[in-house]
């Protein structure tokens, strides 16, 4: 089977950004990969153009790409004739942008999984254009967000040709969000996991109270009030994983005269990432918007609790701590994040608890065997066929939703 992976990310920093988006796209190939008894192959359609400076580039995660041509008559042809030449049995989009309609429109018959991941309603819209970087007037960058709700047309005309369109998420309690953000109504949003790797060598807590944060260093993420915390809690250690998409300008961010307890590490992968995130005590995160982030799955498989200002489908308040929803630069929200990370530093045994009910968590849903247990089922009732072993398609209680 010849899998169609449509993506605006691919967490290669080679290539462009380092988000969650590409995170999940990277996460697709190496699960294909290290199951070669799947029969799948993969081809990544880039669902956006590059970004200024990034390389234009015909393999990812060694696999081929198709790159996004820029706008055009003749790139555009061009472009259009590379996707149809691909010839996939079927899509898996990273959420939907606007940008992937070229590629939909290109192979008008082809089934699309729409694996929803980061759904922004006109709700989510306006809390999160309240973002102001301290100190800085102009509007943060990264807080816009195209019209998803195009996606309407596409689905409009799946109808009158027949095509297939499934909805999925790691996270189906986001079905709430589905319609204002995509114009689309559905009933339920059936589980496709995500792929979190079970760590092999987890390192010990750290002798110094520590504490973790994992994302992008832009206006979104608020990594500003890490540093409040840090100058309040100078016996703890914090560790900023992550690095900003935006050149230093208006509406950036920019880490100075930080604290010398906190760190900044820049992009951290593979064998160092997995040592900081088990030997943290805590992960942090200051989002205002968050769908449900990656971070608190990895450090939960880390046995690493969460603290943070939001709280998707409980999952922060039943392994860790939520302390309430703050808008604007979220700087009002430094006195309950201090009170809610010293209170989970002193009780050790409330810890642990935690980490190991995230732990299982994690390891029960989250895994690589249920995501081929769940995207066997889907292949199946979208009528594609995947070859693998029976026990690989092992009964799943996953339902292909067309949209009401």
């Amino acid at each position: 089977m010849h899998l169609g992976l449509v993506t605006c990310e691919f967490f290669d920093a080679a290539v462009g950004r380092m988000g969650g988006f590409g995170f999940a796209s990277r996460s697709v190939i190496r699960c294909v990969d290290r199951t070669p008894e799947l029969g799948v192959r993969v081809t990544t359609f880039a669902g956006e153009p590059r970004f200024g400076g990034e390389p234009r580039v015909e393999q990812v995660h060694g696999h081929p790409v198709i790159p996004y041509d820029h706008d055009g008559r003749r790139v555009l042809i061009q472009h259009c004739r590379a996707i149809r030449a691909a010839r996939p049995d079927m899509l898996l989009t990273i959420d939907y942008r606007p940008r992937y309609d070229r590629i939909f429109l290109s192979l008008p018959r082809t089934p699309i999984a729409i694996w929803v991941r980061d759904p922004w309603t006109p709700e989510d819209a306006r809390r999160i254009a309240t973002v102001r970087v301290p100190g800085d007037s102009s509007m943060a960058r990264g807080v816009g967000h195209p019209d998803t709700t195009r996606l309407r047309r596409i689905m409009r005309i799946a109808r009158l040709t027949g095509r297939r369109i499934a909805f999925v998420s790691p996270a189906p309690h986001l079905v709430a969000r589905v319609e204002g953000t995509y114009g689309v109504p559905l009933r339920e949003l059936p589980l496709l996991p995500n792929i979190i790797g079970k760590p092999s060598d987890p390192a010990p807590k750290s002798a110094r109270p520590s504490l973790v944060f994992l994302g992008r260093l832009d206006p979104i993420k608020r990594p500003w009030v890490m540093a409040a915390i840090g100058r309040r809690m100078p016996d703890v250690d914090i560790y900023l994983l992550g690095q900003a998409h935006y050149t230093p300008g208006p509406g950036t961010w920019t880490a100075t005269d930080l604290p010398p307890n906190v760190k900044l590490m820049g992009h951290v992968d593979g064998p160092r990432k997995a040592e900081l995130l088990s030997a943290a005590w805590l992960l942090v995160n200051t989002s205002i918007h968050e769908g449900l982030a990656i971070s608190f799955l990895e450090a939960l498989a880390h046995g690493t609790p969460l603290v943070a200002g939001l709280d998707p489908d409980g999952v922060v308040s039943r392994y860790g701590t939520y302390v309430g929803d703050y808008l604007g630069d979220g700087l009002a929200g430094v006195d309950a994040y201090v009170a809610a990370i010293r209170a989970l530093l002193d009780d050790s045994g409330r810890r642990a608890q935690l980490a190991d009910a995230g732990q299982a968590w994690v390891a029960a849903t989250h895994s690589r065997d249920n995501f081929l247990r769940h995207f066997a089922a889907l292949c199946q009732r979208l009528r594609v066929r995947l070859p693998m072993p029976a026990a690989v398609t092992a009964r799943s209680d996953q339902r292909v939703l067309i949209p009401t």
